[in-house]
């Protein structure tokens, strides 16, 4: 085949049959013993064109409030909890960076959609989180541009937050891990103290109090010594947290304080038999890494046309990097706020660079089904890091690519039995 020729159309072999799906003109067929199905699998495509723009144009924008955390959990990427020197974001500084997109955004649906994030807890400085939107408001309302506001949370705050987020943000995603003896030995406060009771009750006025409570996402990492307690955790939810539409379950990330990663085979195995479960909740179980019903690529803010503005004042391209704490941070942040010229310096040609390496691909990935609905590895296996090409030859990719098939053939109308995933190392080895 030429190299640059493109595969659209996808073959995979299925028990005595074989799947077709085409891609771009969204369908997935199923073919064994001359029966035909056919279903169509709606797909954003406006979003495609969007991940091969050239340049870079955000119409969104995250703000890493500040630095600090009030739990300590085992697994944090950005090692969050640890004692450190308080950075906190100067509102007039997010009204800065909102003034460099709000044309972008009145092009991009004529809203601009601000979200508070970071290796932090965002709301336990909810004054100045208050004192962003406000910034932001005006300047929104001067340009005639709709303001979407999201909040991702630990859940660890006060009842009077709670109620105040619940009217304020139009979506939230909340953290917590499930039951009590899963939730409180890996979400502790830096103090040591369990907590679970008050995550609960945060989300209980989330799902009260919000406007739309459908959405409220719930955000579970899954570690080695939870992974085959997948379905007890989404049968808590769907017996706990009545009303929750969204529940996103995550392997633990290779970073920060994480480690000692699962056996993809199991993830994928518990992830199929615990979205069937918690579907009888009206509950929809989402994995992140693998979205067949999305054009979706790496997580990085650049790839997602997302201005993201630490609490120090730079701009990093990696949701990772949550403030400038080492030089080796230099080359995920291509801007940084003067405070003497009051604007931001945008290092045109850092920001160019990192573009074009984050379109190095893993060669595997180049003809595989789930390329434009996966997200390559991410955080762990990162074109800006200079381990990058030995981590993506050793990098197993089998909860994304397995996730991804599984979910297609769900298009189908084919629902994987227990027998299926017993075989499930058989079966899906095949597909490519």
């Amino acid at each position: 085949m030429n190299e640059s020729q493109v595969i659209n159309q996808f073959l995979i072999p299925w028990k005595n049959g074989y799947i077709i799906y085409d891609e771009y003109n969204n369908t997935v067929q199923y073919f064994s013993d001359n029966q035909k199905k056919l279903n169509v699998i709606k797909i954003v495509k406006q979003r495609l064109k969007v991940n091969k723009r050239e340049d870079f144009s955000p119409h969104c924008l995250t703000v890493f409030p500040h630095n600090h955390c009030n739990l300590y959990c085992k697994y944090c990427y950005s090692n969050g909890g640890k004692s450190r020197k308080l950075k906190i974001i100067d509102p007039e500084v997010v009204g800065i960076a909102a003034s460099m997109i709000i044309q972008n955004s009145k092009k991009k649906g004529n809203q601009l959609i601000l979200g508070f994030h970071g290796g932090c807890e965002p709301l336990i400085n909810f004054e100045i989180i208050k004192q962003c939107i406000q910034k932001i408001d005006q300047i929104c309302l001067k340009a005639d541009v709709n303001l979407i506001l999201h909040i991702t949370t630990n859940g660890v705050i006060s009842q009077k937050i709670a109620k105040e987020s619940s009217k304020l943000f139009n979506s939230i995603t909340i953290s917590c891990d499930g039951p009590s003896f899963i939730h409180d030995v890996n979400r502790k406060t830096i103090n040591g103290k369990p907590t679970l009771d008050i995550v609960q009750r945060t989300g209980q006025i989330f799902l009260k109090e919000m406007k739309y409570p459908q959405y409220l996402r719930v955000r579970s990492t899954i570690v080695r010594s939870s992974i085959f307690q997948m379905e007890e955790i989404v049968k808590y939810f769907g017996e706990n947290w009545r009303g929750l539409r969204y529940l996103q379950v995550e392997p633990i990330y290779d970073r920060g304080r994480g480690g000692s990663k699962i056996e993809p085979d199991q993830f994928v195995i518990r992830f199929i038999k615990s979205r069937r479960l918690v579907a009888k909740f009206g509950i929809n179980l989402i994995y992140a890494g693998s979205r067949p019903t999305e054009i979706h690529d790496r997580f990085c803010p650049i790839k997602q046309e997302n201005m993201t503005v630490t609490p120090d004042g730079y701009l990093t391209s990696c949701f990772c990097i949550t403030e400038h704490k080492t030089n080796q941070d230099d080359r995920f942040l291509y801007g940084f706020f003067q405070k003497e010229n009051n604007k931001f310096l945008v290092n045109q040609d850092r920001l160019h660079s990192i573009q074009e390496t984050l379109k190095e691909d893993i060669i595997r990935c180049k003809n595989c089904f789930n390329r434009n609905h996966c997200s390559r590895g991410c955080p762990e296996v990162c074109p800006l890091e200079p381990y990058y090409h030995d981590a993506a030859e050793k990098y197993d990719c089998r909860i994304q690519r397995w996730i991804g098939f599984a979910l297609l053939l769900e298009k189908a109308g084919i629902y994987l039995s227990d027998d299926d995933l017993a075989r499930i190392s058989e079966l899906f080895p095949k597909i490519s």
